[in-house]
């Protein structure tokens, strides 16, 4: 009932990536009775007050911090679009592509990215400050970097599942179920090795 009261401030806060998608359902529309926040468009006072990584999930401003930081990593030389940050934003671009398409990151082709948004101006990019022999290498290194992503990946999910021995650890958490909802079957792997040690602190007021 506030937004009968053209004058309503109505204030909408969220932080973290738990919240992304539901923030980006509500940002992007339709206006639907599942996602209760569109049912403010159109009211002057409403507004969003979100964190980085509650807005993961906001295609636009995803590009927009992407085009930026591309257009300020060029400006010190075409090479510095492989290193660093950019670089880190160019395979996480990929691995968004490969999410969206339902294409395994090792089919992933020159086509598709030329059709992704982020990708599509990063090769244009390359397009506008290199020459036809630069150009070639710089896609060669495009698909190396694809390759990379995947390995990434690979590598992390693998690395996730080496047994952790003769370690300490201490597990925190405010309320006494938080750590069962949060990651119960971690904590079951960890503590099924006999040589670990494990202590449990919950610090809560109420």
């Amino acid at each position: 009932t506030i937004k009968y009261n053209p004058r309503a401030c109505i204030v909408v806060f969220a932080a973290g990536d738990a919240k992304a998608q539901v923030i980006a359902n509500a940002v992007n529309g339709p206006k639907h009775v599942v996602t209760p926040a569109s049912s403010f468009y159109g009211v002057p006072g409403f507004r969003f007050y979100l964190t980085k990584s509650a807005c993961t999930k906001i295609e636009a401003r995803i590009f927009d911090s992407f085009r930026k930081e591309a257009d300020t990593a060029v400006v010190g030389g075409i090479e510095n679009l492989w290193r660093g940050q950019s670089r880190d934003n160019l395979k996480k671009a990929i691995i968004d592509l490969s999410l969206r398409t339902k294409t395994k990151l090792g089919d992933l082709t020159v086509e598709h990215l030329l059709q992704d948004r982020r990708m599509g101006y990063f090769l244009t990019l390359l397009e506008n400050h290199v020459s036809t022999e630069e150009g070639h290498q710089s896609v060669v290194e495009t698909v190396a970097l694809i390759r990379e992503a995947e390995s990434d990946i690979v590598q992390k999910i693998e690395k996730s599942l080496e047994s952790i021995e003769d370690s300490n650890f201490i597990h925190t958490a405010p309320h006494h179920d938080d750590i069962m909802l949060g990651y119960l079957p971690l904590a079951v792997r960890l503590r099924n090795e006999v040589t670990n040690e494990h202590t449990f602190v919950y610090a809560t007021s109420g």
